[in-house]
């Protein structure tokens, strides 16, 4: 099996403010707290902005759909056991 070959088997974490791509969920766990919910408590899937981290964590683990809940496990969990990954995941084609 060649390197490229090897390459696109490696999983992608997209994070779901900018697109950044990271090779381990943890990593994109500490990318999002540091670079995105540091100075600004946004919601990347409804926009709405929260004045603390509390607030947004609520808003996560109060909507009944996937994508909160799993933002909110990941950004609040000790134990990333919790996340289900395919959330974060690179679409197939891009």
């Amino acid at each position: 099996m060649s390197n490229s070959e090897l390459q696109t088997r490696i999983p992608k974490f997209k994070c779901p403010y900018c697109g950044q791509k990271f090779k381990i969920i943890s990593t994109l766990k500490q990318h999002i707290i540091k670079k995105h919910l540091q100075y600004n408590c946004s919601c990347p899937y409804c926009n709405k902005e929260f004045e603390s981290l509390n607030e947004l964590k609520t808003h996560l683990y109060n909507l009944n759909d996937e994508y909160h809940w799993n933002l909110y496990n990941l950004i609040s969990r000790k134990h990333l056991k919790f996340v289900d990954k395919k959330f974060f995941m690179e679409n197939e084609g891009g």
